[in-house]
């Protein structure tokens, strides 16, 4: 090891401390790794110190261990030494979208439909990106097919389709819903007899006997939907990473931050989306990111982890449906 050059994390592994341990993020390759916080602080240190000075300011470490440390780094591809870091900057944070609506969750039911061409509409002008469409009980492939005709003409990329099971339907039906939809990327069948997930052209078919029941059903934090990526990092270090530019409309068309939020800004019976999206205080959660939040801003994995708002008798306390202690740290059964 020379120890006049540096050893830098490569731009896209980026360390997030926690309270008691923290994780390097590997935001290209989707995946992460436990290091202990006296390893970031050294990481830190070797931004700006060559290695020899780094031995000198950490007395507790010899050249052998950091020697040891960096060739277990290099070999997971997480960094490399360098003459000159200056020459490998760091990714710029700066989260910004042209488009005032991202996220949209609509709530299926007959209300939604009779309006569905000002929903639309809306969804156009303020250019959303992805819709999830939601039903907690029976509503007709039929009925649901008029919400999917819409998409072709509006900028949604993405849609996720949660439905819930019915002996009325079979699962060619659902096989060729997603044959005809393309754009559906995942398929949901809630309330199902058996656990499945089978591929259909690019497209994800699940069923699932989880039950849905209602929007109190979501809100659920597990380490098993991590989404560890540039986009939702830089995302969440900003804004909050559930209700930054997501749009919801229930089922009796009241528009919401979120279904599972009590709180309503109008409903598409009397008020398009572009009014109640400047109605005061419908923005006012946007911002709340994980580094204002009790708990989860000691915690690692504050920035690979989706958040909710909803069932809180305080906005900055940690979401009601996580388990994950950073104090610990471990998951625990939620009673």
């Amino acid at each position: 090891m020379n120890t006049n050059f540096y050893f830098t994390l490569f731009s896209n592994c980026i360390p997030v401390k926690g309270a008691v341990r923290s994780i390097i993020c590997d935001l290209q390759r989707g995946s992460y790794l436990f290091i202990s916080n006296d390893i970031v602080d050294v990481l830190a240190s070797c931004e700006t110190m060559p290695i020899f000075k780094i031995l000198d300011y950490y007395r507790n470490i010899n050249e052998v261990e950091l020697e040891i440390l960096f060739n277990q780094l290099i070999e997971l591809n997480l960094g490399h030494y360098c003459e000159n870091p200056d020459r490998f900057p760091k990714i710029n944070t700066q989260f910004n979208s042209p488009y005032e609506i991202l996220d949209c969750i609509i709530e299926l039911s007959d209300c939604n439909l009779k309006y569905i061409d000002n929903i639309f509409e809306s969804l156009t002008i303020l250019g959303c990106q992805t819709i999830e469409l939601r039903t907690y009980s029976h509503f007709s492939l039929e009925k649901i097919e008029i919400f999917l005709s819409k998409l072709n003409l509006t900028r949604i990329r993405n849609v996720e389709l949660i439905v819930c099971h019915s002996q009325l339907e079979t699962s060619n039906a659902f096989e060729a819903i997603l044959k005809k939809y393309p754009i559906i990327e995942t398929l949901v069948i809630h309330s199902a007899d058996i656990d499945n997930c089978k591929t259909i052209g690019a497209s994800n078919l699940i069923f699932t006997t989880q039950i849905i029941t209602s929007s109190s059903c979501c809100g659920n934090i597990s380490k098993e939907d991590f989404k560890i990526n540039l986009p939702f990092y830089l995302h969440g270090i900003k804004n909050n990473t559930c209700l930054y530019k997501k749009i919801s409309i229930k089922a009796n068309g009241d528009i919401t931050n979120c279904p599972s939020l009590e709180k309503t800004f109008g409903s598409v019976i009397e008020l398009s989306l572009e009014q109640a999206l400047n109605t005061t205080g419908f923005k006012e959660l946007w911002s709340i990111k994980k580094d204002d939040i009790n708990i989860c801003k000691v915690c690692e994995f504050r920035y690979i982890c989706s958040d909710c708002r909803a069932f809180l008798n305080d906005v900055y306390e940690k979401p009601f449906k996580c388990s994950y202690d950073p104090y610990s740290p471990s998951f625990h059964n939620l009673s």
